[in-house]
């Protein structure tokens, strides 16, 4: 029986494969198709280990062209590989990163740009894992960008001023000593601050304020009466208005003489007047009495309140003529004035 292209007779020695030669196969029997596509096989694996060991950039050629004609076999199979070995793919992910860093890099930047969501999460979960890491990643970030922490500190201070507030506050109970250095430090660069608060504090709490000075003045009598020689020395008009008019001032007043004040040395008004004039409001002026034993009935706890005089109410049950201001020769001569109502009505 003739062979196609070939004048010798069948069947006939199966040649072996050289690496240098063609190979020849014969055309298949069906006597032999088993043992002739067994050896075909075998003569292929031959093939391509030779290839792959002589050749390997043929190799990757072939199989680089492969893939892009057909990169769904080729996924398939790099996922179904990684699948039979995570060990190895990790171990190639590791080299290729070493190897090309800023491929790394610009590839999880462009996955977490399409997958905000998810980078989120992992690092969320990561810090849960590892505080320590976070922390000393955020406390060397904030080291060498500081103006991105300050930015970032008064953004989130303004969206959310309670809570920082709140924090604060408990900042500085834990840390007093280091509150005041702050606040005195404040003070010392900005003292125009410092001095419009303290003003406006004042205006809104005067209790407070005055409190504070009576306070002050107490623990440190050389300090306020420096202060008020230094303020009679810048102001000597004011010293002689309080001087000679003591009534004007509620310190000064009949009803809280003030014994500091030099009254004997003026020639307008004398000591003994004074106390004479006092005594005797006190004891004959029923306004002022009125007023003494409402004071008296105001509680203690009580802050607001108003005492008010009608000058056109008249008590009931007494003379209308009685409370009348006292006109000179209207009275009874049986009554004689006291030294001072005379000196009074002169």
């Amino acid at each position: 029986m003739n062979l196609n292209n070939n004048h010798q007779q069948w069947p006939m020695p199966q040649q072996q494969w050289q690496p240098q030669q063609q190979p020849w196969t014969p055309m298949p029997v069906w006597a032999n198709h088993y043992s002739f596509w067994t050896q075909q096989q075998m003569a292929d694996q031959q093939r391509q280990q030779y290839m792959q060991a002589e050749h390997p950039e043929a190799v990757r050629a072939a199989a680089a062209r492969y893939q892009a004609e057909h990169p769904e076999v080729h996924q398939a199979s790099a996922a179904r590989y990684q699948a039979e070995h995570p060990d190895v793919n990790q171990a190639a992910v590791a080299r290729y990163q070493a190897k090309h860093p800023e491929v790394h890099q610009a590839s999880a930047a462009r996955y977490q740009a399409e997958h905000p969501e998810v980078h989120q999460a992992s690092a969320a979960r990561y810090q849960a894992e590892h505080p320590e890491v976070h922390q000393a990643s955020a406390a060397r970030y904030q080291a060498e960008h500081p103006e991105v922490h300050q930015a970032s500190a008064a953004r989130y201070q303004a969206e959310h001023p309670k809570v920082h507030q709140a924090s604060a506050a408990r900042y500085q109970a834990e840390h007093p000593d280091v509150n005041q250095a702050a606040v005195a430090r404040y003070q010392a660069e900005h003292p125009e601050v410092h001095q419009a608060s303290a003003a406006r504090y004042q205006a809104e709490h005067p209790e407070v304020h005055q409190a504070s000075a009576a306070r002050y003045q107490a623990e440190h009598p050389e300090v306020h009466q420096a202060s008020a020689a230094r303020y009679q020395a810048k102001n000597p008009s004011a010293r002689n208005e309080r001087r000679l008019r003591p009534w004007i001032i509620k310190a000064n007043s009949a009803f809280n003489y003030n014994f500091g004040t030099a009254y004997s040395t003026d020639k307008m008004i004398t000591l003994e007047l004074v106390k004479a004039l006092q005594s005797m409001l006190h004891q004959c002026n029923p306004y002022i009495k009125d007023f003494k034993t409402a004071l008296q009935k105001v509680p203690k706890d009580c802050k607001d309140y108003k005492m008010v005089i009608h000058a056109d109410k008249k008590p009931a049950g007494a003379h209308k003529g009685r409370f009348n201001a006292p006109q000179q020769g209207t009275f009874d001569k049986r009554f004689q004035l006291c030294p001072v109502e005379q000196e009074l009505m002169r």
